[in-house]
């Protein structure tokens, strides 16, 4: 009897342990649902993030190409054209079509392109020249290397020589409107701070060049001291 007893007490605690391994079982199932759920909730949430941030992403570099175009070019451009318009010029055109605006600089101003050993009137030559080593220079340098082995001194002047000309050209077409001295300040500077060469056309886009109002070609060009030369 007591056996009896001994056995049916030793199986309802085994179907206890059993119950309670099954409720246990129950409750780890429930617990990973509610992981994957959440894992779910939170992947959703990351790719939100990413997707909201990749967008604003887009928006800030767009809006920074923008200003990029329009300080490098069509601030420029406007206040090129304008200047043409001033001097008389009958392309003026050209200030709004890329790689021809850099020849519109060179060729507006009325004065002899001179710096170090180049002293020419033809601007337009010069105009030519300075685009080809823009497009070409860094290759003929590379052949240059390659053949002779330079190194790094002859892209170092190659850097130095198309500088001097930026430097020249800026300093030409600032000059044609206002007075040596701050043309020389605002076209150093500018070669450091590329903005500030579109702001300064900006505000003498309105000035009489200093060969009056619509003499573009009606002048000879002068040198630095406001001598005729041709």
């Amino acid at each position: 009897m007591n056996f009896m007893l001994l056995t049916s007490e030793i199986v309802d605690n085994l179907n206890n342990v059993e119950s309670g391994l099954e409720s246990l079982s129950d409750s780890f199932n429930h617990i990973w649902e509610i992981f994957i759920a959440l894992a779910g909730i939170i992947g959703i949430g990351v790719s939100g993030i990413t997707a909201v941030t990749g967008f604003i992403i887009a928006i800030v570099t767009s809006i920074v190409s923008f200003l990029i175009v329009f300080f490098t070019w069509l601030l420029p451009a406007i206040a090129l054209f304008r200047m043409g318009r001033k001097a008389g010029y009958k392309h003026c055109w050209l200030a709004f079509i890329p790689f021809a605006q850099t020849y519109f600089e060179f060729v507006l101003p009325r004065r002899k392109f001179n710096v170090g050993f180049i002293k020419t009137y033809k601007r337009d030559v010069m105009a030519f020249i300075f685009l080809g080593l823009t497009f070409f220079g860094t290759t003929i340098v590379g052949l240059l290397n390659a053949a002779v082995g330079f190194g790094q001194i002859l892209d170092l002047l190659f850097f130095v020589f198309m500088q001097i000309l930026t430097w020249r050209k800026m300093y030409d077409v600032i000059r044609s409107v206002n007075d040596k001295e701050l043309a020389l300040i605002v076209s150093i500077i500018s070669l450091f701070v590329p903005i500030v060469y579109p702001i300064a056309l900006l505000f003498n886009m309105n000035r009489a060049p200093e060969y009056g109002v619509g003499n573009y070609y009606n002048v000879p060009m002068k040198n630095e001291e406001g001598e005729l030369l041709v």
